[in-house]
């Protein structure tokens, strides 16, 4: 050692041995508990969300049973009303009074207007909810693609949601 210099005097740094050991500190627990109550209500927004969903999905693949049984003009009013029951019976399940059983022609088309997404009422006209009473099998097939378009539109902005 030598007396001059004072650094030469100082013990070397000793650092804490690292203990990473149990038990964690109760902060790290809550954290633990926060992070599996926050997945547990994940888990159960997505399975109500799915189980929401459920008739949707069942009315679109209704759907397409029924466009690929929509396959002449002979065949156009069975369809068209097949897939005015198939709306009824969506909106139905998701309103929570049945005042929608009784909605038939413009009414009815209305109805389904007004539940339509906003970017999508415009196009959708829902004519065949009046026209599946005239019963003009050509009139319905002329309109075929258009009362098609205007179900799947009206089924994938419905999102399952209910009425008020």
């Amino acid at each position: 050692m030598n007396p001059q210099d004072p650094l030469a005097q100082l013990r070397p740094l000793h650092l804490p041995a690292a203990d990473f050991s149990w038990p964690l500190a109760p902060g790290w627990w809550i954290l633990a508990s926060l992070i599996v109550i926050v997945l547990i209500l994940v888990l159960m927004a997505l399975y109500r969300y799915h189980q929401r969903r459920a008739v949707l999905r069942q009315a679109r693949a209704e759907l397409r049973k029924i466009t690929n049984r929509w396959g002449d003009r002979e065949s156009s009013q069975d369809a068209v009303v097949a897939i005015n029951a198939l709306l009824k019976a969506v909106a139905l399940h998701y309103q929570q009074d049945t005042t929608i059983a009784s909605l038939t022609g413009k009414r009815w088309q209305a109805w389904l207007q007004n539940t339509t997404r906003k970017r999508d009422q415009n196009a959708c006209q829902f004519d065949f909810t009046w026209q599946v009473y005239s019963g003009n099998q050509d009139l319905l097939w002329a309109n075929r693609e258009a009362t098609l378009t205007d179900c799947e539109r009206w089924l994938a902005g419905h999102k399952g949601r209910h009425y008020a």
